[in-house]
């Protein structure tokens, strides 16, 4: 109990940093190493918040267009190893924000088109949906009190990232990343009808809605 306690304690502590103060939490290095836990099977914080920031770039990313196309058979979990080994690959990355290295990363192991794979097909209301990728579940995950919200701000981080490249798609000001887990359990419990939806759905019409890019 007391270990669960100081863990919230640590998470709250995090959301509440400025974007400056986590400046070298986003650097690329940071990021590997993250992932390198995921990559060995390591049950942890900072395996989970390498998958959540890297399928949240993907989610983003791919919102009204194929930036990345895993295959068929690619497992979500094999995400992290092909960005450790990419980092490996390429020491110029080392100095980069992990917004950078990932783009890189998952460009060359997910690419589409011709010599790529293809494109993922839009999702229908009617298409099934992995009960891991809810908003349900994503809102309780981040729930500060019930679980860990450091891994969900880090979807969502990663999401946003994502949708912005080579675009605004959304506008956020001075926002702390520690806001958009507070932001997304506001918009999803005042949308309850949205809880079996994808995540991906809820996500862009909570960060629409909170951060619309004016002209």
């Amino acid at each position: 109990m007391a270990k669960k306690i100081f863990a919230t304690i640590i998470a709250i502590g995090t959301l509440s940093m400025p974007m400056k103060s986590l400046a070298q939490l986003d650097s690329a290095y940071a990021l590997a190493l993250q992932c390198n836990h995921a990559a060995m099977g390591v049950g942890s914080t900072e395996a989970a918040i390498c998958l959540n920031y890297l399928l949240g770039v993907v989610g983003g990313a791919n919102i009204d267009r194929a930036m990345f196309c895993p295959s068929a058979r690619m497992l979500r979990g094999q995400i992290a190893s092909l960005y450790v080994q990419h980092f490996k690959d390429h020491s110029e990355l080392q100095g980069e924000n992990r917004i950078t290295a990932a783009y890189f990363a998952l460009k060359a192991a997910m690419p589409c088109g011709r010599r790529g794979n293809p494109p993922i097909p839009p999702r229908r209301s009617s298409d099934p949906v992995d009960p891991r990728d809810t908003a349900y579940a994503l809102m309780t995950e981040c729930n500060v009190i019930n679980a860990n919200p450091v891994v969900c701000m880090n979807y969502l981080t990663g999401f946003v990232d994502g949708a912005n490249i080579n675009r605004k798609m959304f506008c956020p000001s001075a926002t702390s990343p520690g806001e958009l887990p507070f932001i997304y359990q506001k918009y999803a419990s005042a949308h309850p009808e949205l809880s079996g939806k994808h995540r991906v759905e809820v996500v862009r019409a909570a960060l629409k809605d909170a951060f619309p890019c004016r002209e």
